[in-house]
């Protein structure tokens, strides 16, 4: 009865075209050139299936087929062994409200580190952070832009809140022509970090004397 009913979902995605919806195609930063997508996430471990950096079909596919496995599913950079349905709530989330699961066939899953990590953000609203220029720094010279996750009941201003960036990883050996050929073309790897919103102010305000921006974030989901 569960494959039977695994495979009716399935078909009801095809029928809906839910690969193609703008939800899926964002959750999964999936950009259209021509008539190909491609993901511009290029960590292999954001994909559940090997060909779901170009395929959202696929990706999706495989998505719903790993909630309803009971075995865990691994992370192999961090090696942490925990089920798919937490490792991406926002798709479980997403697929849940559209398809209506029937939850006698899935695991009673806790996602007990997820609620504990989400329980400390504690995120009420979003503010856009902005760091002025410091044109003694190349890499500083455009300034920095990132967001704020405010924690409910905290002013926008709290250093309590926390701060999502996403920069680029300098390797320490370049030499300055190196720095600006790989800048400029962008061959540096970006990742997306989290950390207390104290930390930015002590960085770019105590340590670099650059004044830090706050602007007041209106947004639907």
């Amino acid at each position: 009865a569960k494959n039977e009913y695994l495979s009716s979902l399935k078909k009801r995605i095809i029928e809906l075209d839910l690969a193609n919806h703008k939800q899926w195609l964002k959750l999964l930063h999936y950009q259209k050139f021509d008539t190909k997508f491609e993901s511009q996430i290029d960590d292999k471990s954001f994909f559940i299936s090997k060909a779901g950096k170009y395929n959202p079909l696929d990706e999706i596919l495989q998505t719903v087929n790993s909630f309803f496995i009971e075995k865990p599913f691994l992370k192999s950079k961090s090696n942490v062994i925990t089920h798919s349905k937490c490792i991406f709530p926002a798709r479980f989330q997403w697929l849940d409200e559209t398809l209506q699961f029937k939850k006698k066939y899935i695991n009673d899953i806790k996602c007990s580190k997820f609620k504990e990590w989400f329980n400390d953000l504690k995120p009420e609203s979003v503010s856009l952070l902005f760091s002025t220029y410091n044109s003694e720094s190349p890499a500083s010279m455009f300034g920095h832009t990132f967001l704020n996750i405010n924690k409910s009941g905290a002013s926008k201003f709290s250093p309590l809140n926390y701060s999502i960036s996403y920069a680029a990883v300098i390797d320490s050996n370049d030499n300055m022509f190196q720095y600006a050929y790989n800048g400029i073309f962008g061959r540096y790897k970006g990742i997306f970090t989290l950390s207390p919103y104290y930390l930015k102010i002590q960085e770019y305000n105590n340590y670099d004397k650059r004044d830090i921006w706050i602007y007041a974030v209106s947004y639907t989901h």
